[in-house]
């Protein structure tokens, strides 16, 4: 695997476990600021993952379509 692949895979990688953690603390009734506490809710950066949070539900049936 050629470094700058790597480098995008590492990135995706670490994008779509954010999202999973997201969605994992979401169906624990989690607020954003509750599960990753550095932001507050009003502008947490998780916001721009919401449609990847909402797929990720959906995909495992938590969520209705």
């Amino acid at each position: 695997m050629s470094p700058s692949d790597a480098t995008y895979k590492h990135a995706q990688n670490r994008e779509d476990l954010r999202v999973l953690y997201a969605a994992y603390g979401i169906l624990k009734g989690k607020k954003y600021s509750e599960i990753e506490n550095h932001y507050p809710d009003e502008n947490h950066p998780l916001k721009e993952y919401d449609k990847s949070i909402e797929r990720v539900l959906k995909q495992h049936k938590f969520l209705k379509d």
